[in-house]
């Protein structure tokens, strides 16, 4: 099975080059949203000194669904395009995947205010809580590819199919798992460091672009399959 995820690899590789490729002009805009979104944040928490900081924190989630939702769209059209994306393609990406979006992360707010209620009643740990919602990312860990390759789905079928393809493709996925968590790390570190901003946001586009090259080859066959073509 090594042989046959390193060619999976090798192949997932090959297509995010050619994406990239295809969306060259979309390169820096992870970087310009993340940006965006700790600037716009110290206006919007000063809403919170005049007793409104939910308001703020809603405008921000608001904006954040915008924003992912149409870069989303974006990635999944330098896989599926065979043409270069332009700055027409990045105005009309605004607004899609938003509802998705919006629903999702819907959910998973409602469970870490539930595990935070339940970790502040004694119910639960702190290192159980922690537990809990490292298994939720990695069970739930392909959402963003299924939000931009297969459209139009609700956010509970997005976690459905997402639980039930790390289900069947764990062990291949794991590897792309464990380099996600360190640019998810990496990120989480930014907050402090303009200069690891920077590279992390360049980072997320080829980044971004290989798991959904990743994605789609997982699922064109079973695992018998890839390991049958392999040999060929």
């Amino acid at each position: 099975m090594l042989g046959t995820t390193l060619l999976l690899y090798r192949d997932a590789m090959k297509e995010a080059g050619r994406g990239f490729g295809r969306s060259a002009m979309v390169w820096p805009l992870p970087l310009l949203i993340l940006v965006a979104l700790k600037l716009v944040w110290f206006p919007l928490s000063l809403l919170g000194a005049v007793n409104l900081g939910i308001l703020g924190g809603l405008i921000h989630f608001v904006l954040e669904t915008l924003l992912y939702g149409a870069y989303l769209f974006l990635v999944g059209e330098a896989l599926s395009s065979r043409r270069r994306l332009g700055l027409a393609d990045i105005r009309d990406s605004l607004g899609r995947n938003m509802r998705e979006l919006i629903g999702l992360l819907f959910v998973f707010w409602i469970l870490q205010i539930a595990l935070v209620v339940a970790e502040n009643n004694g119910q639960i740990s702190a290192q159980v809580r922690l537990a809990t919602l490292l298994g939720v990312a990695i069970l739930f860990n392909p959402g963003p590819e299924i939000v931009h390759q297969e459209r139009s789905v609700g956010s509970m079928d997005i976690l459905v199919r997402a639980f039930r393809w790390m289900s069947s493709n764990a062990p291949e996925w794991l590897p792309n798992l464990v380099i996600t968590a360190g640019l998810v790390y990496a990120l989480d570190g930014s907050r402090d460091s303009w200069f690891l901003l920077l590279v992390c946001g360049l980072v997320l586009h080829p980044w971004m672009l290989f798991r959904g090259a990743l994605y789609r080859s997982l699922g064109e066959g079973s695992r018998r399959t890839r390991e049958w073509r392999s040999r060929f």
